[in-house]
């Protein structure tokens, strides 16, 4: 297989009125080929959804002295900054194999948002994370992948990953790091997340984007490039949703806003 590097940052932002945004902004290079992507998603709250992608002209955030992170792509007439309302968390070592790594940094737990879409500008709260991947994603050994975010109403902030397969991993922040929680669960179809002191109940109304990513994602990657991966990751299932959720600790309740997702990384059972 070609040689594999991928740097991606992801960036949200939901607003009061239930519209959610994602965006992606990432460089990839496979063997001697190397692609500028960016993406944004838009989520109404009546269920409508627009999206636009380029694979060939898109741009990456830039940091700030202040801690900002601005985001413009002209191809996609996208501009946006994230201010952040909390520190930058430690970055995470997910895997390594033959020298090959997977690093996960969260840039923005909770960020204030200005963005502006084609001639619509929104405010809103968000989240801005980076991973960093030199193993390709079809080594990585994993069945199942859920990851997500909540942001509550009064303040808390919930950030998860969890990796079902041959080497899991399970990461919760809440008000620091926390490996291998005890009691982490999360539901295999998307209902709820659950640790020995914790419980988040999510309403997923809301579909951002569902499907194999080959008809998703990959739908418009350059066809020779497509060649290059291997046909799991094509048939890779995901399911991304946005909307509120409620957490539920030893000191109450408390509802907020979230995204979550769940991809599976087996292939489909031959038929």
């Amino acid at each position: 297989m070609p040689s594999f590097s991928l740097t991606k940052t992801y960036l949200d932002c939901q607003t009061d009125n239930g519209t959610t945004i994602v965006c992606y902004a990432s460089m990839l290079s496979l063997g001697h080929l190397k692609f500028r992507h960016a993406s944004w998603l838009e989520l109404l709250p009546d269920g409508t959804s627009k999206r636009r992608q380029t694979f060939i002209r898109g741009a990456m955030p830039e940091n700030t002295e202040q801690g900002n992170i601005l985001w413009q792509c002209r191809s996609l007439h996208a501009a946006g900054t994230w201010r952040p309302e909390h520190p930058s968390l430690p970055l995470q070592h997910l895997h390594t194999e033959r020298g090959l790594t997977t690093d996960w940094h969260c840039l923005q737990p909770r960020s204030r948002v200005s963005l502006r879409l084609e001639n619509r500008h929104y405010e809103g709260i968000g989240y801005a994370e980076r991973l960093h991947m030199t193993l390709p994603p079809w080594k990585l050994p994993i069945d199942t992948l859920h990851w997500g975010r909540f942001l509550g109403d009064k303040g808390s902030t919930i950030i998860w990953i969890v990796w079902e397969g041959p080497s899991p991993v399970t990461l919760l922040w809440d008000t620091q790091w926390r490996h291998h929680p005890a009691g982490l669960h999360a539901s295999a179809d998307g209902s709820s997340l659950r640790t020995d002191t914790l419980r988040l109940d999510f309403d997923r109304r809301h579909i951002l984007r569902e499907g194999a990513i080959g008809s998703t994602v990959l739908r418009t990657f350059p066809a020779l490039a497509k060649k290059l991966l291997p046909p799991s990751i094509l048939h890779l299932h995901e399911c991304k949703w946005a909307g509120r959720a409620t957490l539920t600790t030893s000191s109450g309740t408390e509802t907020g806003l979230s995204i979550h997702e769940i991809v599976r990384f087996s292939p489909p059972s031959a038929s």
